[in-house]
């Protein structure tokens, strides 16, 4: 577990660093819209939180969300649709009223409307429907991509919320699975002692992505058929982007599973590099053997023919 963060640290630090981009950014300022809906009879209050670049460019953000405790009855945390396609801490509760996040943009984000990710709430049984109810956001910052990872701090935001004028929506259903993705196998000195992983980062249009499952496996499958397949031993990825891979000698099928909060499933294949390589000279070996075929049928020939001008 320690390692997959250090892993993690390493590629946001790659990210702010903009290893990954070339582009310039200043500050920018984020914001909360709030909405609300019914969910099995029971009123729910979406808290969405945004990030406002004022037209430049970051590469990465981290801060904190505060909540009183008294007012709201935390439910849920959705980050599908989030701008933060490889997040360092996913947004999760780590104390009452408190709230962390923080995550990278390889490429940067440059827009005045970034989502980055919602909180449900419930309203607490101390609250009234005339009570307001308070939320903050703060140890804001966002690391420029200006390829030197300049850091700047940005203010707080503070907003109270009259619970009896949040607008009411209809519950979308979530039913459509992960879009498709391309999970990235790599090993670098910096990295978890030179061993081979897979980095994956899925997108998901509804709630988000829940959690990664891993398949290594010694024959090659139907990727719709082994998506419900009970039988499959899929290992869930702890850390959720990173996994060690087992086979180190990358000489297994490797499938990757994201499964969103909703349920729906999407699997895709992850080649391994030195499947590349391997494939690139089995190439080879079959041009040279070409090669050593025509050079033999021209040097038979050649035969041939001298033979007849003997014989004549």
């Amino acid at each position: 577990m320690k390692k997959n963060k250090v892993i993690k640290l390493y590629i946001f630090f790659l990210i702010i660093f903009g290893i990954f981009s070339d582009s310039y950014a200043q500050a920018s300022e984020v914001f909360i819209e709030s909405e609300g809906y019914f969910e099995k009879e029971e009123k729910m209050y979406e808290i969405a939180v945004f990030i406002d670049n004022e037209g430049k460019n970051i590469n990465a953000l981290e801060g904190e969300m505060f909540f009183m405790n008294d007012d709201f009855d935390f439910q849920k945390i959705i980050d599908g649709g989030s701008i933060i396609n490889f997040w360092i801490e996913n947004p999760r509760k780590v104390s009452d009223g408190k709230i962390i996040f923080s995550g990278g943009i390889p490429g940067g984000y440059n827009g005045n409307k970034g989502f980055l990710f919602s909180v449900v709430f419930s309203a607490s049984k101390n609250v009234i429907m005339n009570d307001t109810a308070e939320i903050s956001l703060q140890n804001l910052r966002v690391y420029l991509n200006d390829g030197k990872g300049t850091m700047e701090n940005l203010n707080d935001f503070k907003v109270v919320i009259k619970l009896n004028e949040i607008n009411l929506k209809e519950k979308v259903i979530d039913e459509k699975p992960p879009e498709i993705f391309a999970p990235y196998i790599t090993r670098d000195p910096n990295l978890s002692d030179e061993q081979w992983i897979v980095i994956m980062s899925a997108q998901d249009k509804g709630d988000g992505v829940d959690y990664y499952e891993v398949y290594e496996s010694e024959k090659k499958h139907d990727m719709e058929e082994i998506i419900n397949d009970n039988s499959i031993p899929w290992k869930t990825v702890e850390d959720k982007n990173i996994y060690i891979l087992q086979d180190q000698k990358l000489g297994s099928y490797i499938y990757v599973k994201a499964v969103d909060k909703a349920g729906n499933a999407r699997v895709v294949f992850a080649t391994p590099a030195i499947s590349e390589k391997k494939q690139l000279f089995n190439y080879k070996v079959i041009l040279g053997i070409i090669m050593v075929v025509i050079i033999g049928i021209a040097l038979l020939f050649e035969f041939f023919v001298f033979r007849e001008r003997k014989i004549k």
